[in-house]
């Protein structure tokens, strides 16, 4: 080969890629307006749609999506009369543009309909997302202008009931990927994620990233802290020490940091004991009806778990479905007693008593199932009366006399808590 072809071939090789816009850098130059125009720098929006002018022709779309971006920029700016001089060239140009709507729209909302505006905000900063979802629908007689409004609405539509937040995720995806350099569209699909914690991993990973932008970094850090503060211990530490590193003199999320550290070292510890094990697995094999298995998974615990009120709820599972009542009875009295059953100890009541699952029995309690209601799948509020009523049987209130046996029981129910037996009311 020769040294001339050589140089070519060299050449060849170290040419630098351009990307394939640089064919057409319309639409970049595009992004570069609204990147501007959200950072609010009017002056380098400027520039870049002086030179979206010169390179786009008259009747082309990208001639008429610069005069809206144009527009826009004259409103953000408080310059309305230069703006409706700019839609009214669009118009000429334009007549049937979408850009038209979109820049009257935001003219009436800057005008006219500013009140109308303040208002729907301030149902929504006061927590009546319902109303005020309504009175932007009604302000915007379709879909929300785009920019800053367009993710305001869409974060609302998170905070309604049904499937608002799926929405709203959706929606706000399809913007980032539209607009992959606007932090604040980022910014807003991160915030979604708060109303349902704990916050997935991959949402902190794009706060840690947008906090290291000027224009990102406060809104960033700010909803960072929020979800490290309201997790349930599942943020990873290393979380809380890469936020640390950014405001190392936030004493609440260093508290809460060693709080959650002293946390997952005690599990590691629990997991690793034997005994502990078997108490998780006791739970387990009680949800899959394995008694057996149960009963030797809490022969094990309770060498070391024997007064754990996790282990005695397990012990009163489990002689319940062995039709021992009395002894579940005192079970579930011994967890009680060592602050289990309301939260303190880390378990709840048993939500269905053995006897509440016999329709052969006549309830006259009012605060008892009534009849024809579901045994096997009551609502919400049963499961609440039922976790009352079963306190009341054993023994966490004063006991009463059945009207039609001359017995003690728990609470107008035929459960005798000496013999285990079930009476006929």
């Amino acid at each position: 080969m020769s040294r001339i072809a050589a140089g070519i071939a060299l050449s060849a090789l170290i040419a630098p890629a351009w990307p394939a816009d640089a064919v057409d850098p319309g639409p970049r130059l595009l992004e570069q307006v609204r990147q501007w125009q959200d950072l609010g720098r009017p002056q380098d929006a400027r520039h870049a749609l002086d030179q979206l002018f010169l390179m786009a022709p008259p009747a082309s779309a990208l001639h008429a999506e610069a005069l809206t971006l144009e527009a826009l920029g004259q409103i953000q700016q408080k310059q309305p009369q230069q703006a409706r001089q700019t839609l009214a060239r669009l118009r000429a140009a334009h007549p049937g543009y979408p850009g038209v709507a979109r820049v009257e729209l935001m003219l009436r909302l800057r005008g006219e309909d500013s009140g109308k505006l303040q208002r729907a905000r301030a149902l929504a900063e006061a927590g009546r997302a319902e109303e005020a979802y309504a009175a932007f629908n009604q302000l915007y007689r379709g879909r929300p202008p785009e920019g800053g409004l367009e993710l305001e609405y869409w974060q609302l539509v998170a905070r309604l009931p049904g499937d608002g937040w799926r929405r709203a995720q959706a929606e706000l995806q399809r913007l980032r990927t539209a607009y992959p350099s606007s932090h604040q569209t980022r910014i807003a699909l991160a915030s979604i994620y708060l109303l349902h914690p704990p916050v997935p991993q991959a949402v902190l990973d794009e706060l840690l990233a947008l906090s290291q932008f000027d224009d990102s970094r406060d809104d960033a850090m700010g909803l960072w802290r929020r979800a490290l503060l309201q997790g349930s211990g599942n943020a990873p530490l290393d979380s809380y020490r890469q936020y640390l590193l950014r405001a190392p003199d936030d004493q609440t999320v260093k508290s809460r940091m060693e709080e959650e550290d002293a946390v997952q070292s005690r599990q590691r510890e629990l997991l690793a004991d034997p005994g502990y094990r078997a108490l998780l697995a006791s739970g387990q094999q009680l949800d899959a009806n394995l008694l057996a298995a149960a009963e030797q998974s809490l022969k094990l615990a309770s060498v070391r778990y024997g007064r754990d009120p996790q282990f005695l709820q397990n012990l009163g599972r489990l002689r319940e479905r062995q039709g021992r009542y009395a002894d579940a009875a005192a079970a579930y009295r011994q967890g009680l007693a060592l602050g289990g059953g309301d939260g303190s100890g880390g378990w709840t009541m048993p939500a269905w008593p053995r006897c509440w699952r016999r329709p052969s029995l006549r309830w006259k309690d009012r605060t008892g199932p009534r009849p024809g209601r579901s045994w096997t799948t009551p609502d919400a509020s049963s499961r609440t009366t039922t976790a009352c009523w079963w306190r009341r049987l054993i023994g966490t209130r004063p006991a009463k006399t059945c009207p039609r046996r001359a017995i003690t029981t728990g609470w107008r129910c035929g459960a005798s808590l000496t013999t285990g037996r079930l009476w006929p009311v």
